[in-house]
């Protein structure tokens, strides 16, 4: 990645830059470990060169070197104004929510990672379940250092036991062997939000069927 900034020292949409690092790294031949998706494999070494102060983020979903001139606009108007609930709402989500209770686990993930799977020919791609009272304010606090652009907060499940329902979900997907476990913590798997949706819904039924003293099965 660092050789591809010393080649080519321009500004980067992000989503552009990671796809080009992937064909790169395929036309020499690379392969990919199956427990490391590339686009976190990528993601690792974006925040090791920012981290190195060798690229920085600009604007919203670029990268550049860190000695490029930047005379945008948008980087002299000064820092941004908070953005409310409501535009934050609207910016990442959530697309669709489901389920009863005052509490939420919810599914997000980043709109580079699922135009890479989509490139690659893949249905799944890297999300993340997380659980928490206030949704948007959770995300944006657990995203905001990952990526230089907002994530897409899927689907919200409403819960009024949020931590057991995503200790669930992810046993379930535990035993699927979707879940991601070099160093990424566990709430990260490879699947997609609707198949996450119907794993909630089989557990909805099974709740329901023993609360109703019916057969399980």
């Amino acid at each position: 990645m660092e050789e591809l900034f010393e080649k080519q020292p321009r500004r980067w949409q992000t989503s552009e830059l990671q796809n080009e690092v992937y064909r790169i790294y395929k036309e020499r031949g690379g392969t990919l470990g199956s427990k490391q998706p590339p686009g976190i494999v990528i993601t690792k070494a974006l925040a090791d060169l920012i981290g190195e102060r060798k690229i920085r983020r600009v604007r919203r979903g670029y990268i550049e070197p860190s000695d490029a001139d930047s005379d945008d606009d948008d980087d002299a108007a000064g820092p941004a104004e908070a953005k409310s609930d409501a535009e934050i709402a609207a910016e990442i989500g959530p697309l669709k929510t489901i389920g009863q209770g005052t509490e939420s686990v919810y599914v997000y993930y980043f709109q580079n990672d699922k135009e890479l799977a989509n490139f690659k020919g893949r249905s799944m791609w890297e999300c993340k379940i997380g659980e928490g009272k206030d949704v948007l304010g959770r995300v944006k606090n657990q995203s905001k250092t990952a990526r230089a652009y907002p994530p897409v907060v899927a689907l919200e499940i409403k819960s009024s036991d949020r931590k057991a329902l995503e200790g669930t979900i992810h046993k379930m997907l535990r035993l699927a062997d979707r879940s991601i476990d070099e160093g990424q913590g566990d709430e990260w798997i490879i699947r997609n939000p609707g198949e996450v949706e119907s794993c909630y819904r089989a557990i909805d039924v099974l709740v329901q069927n023993l609360r109703n003293g019916a057969p399980a099965l």
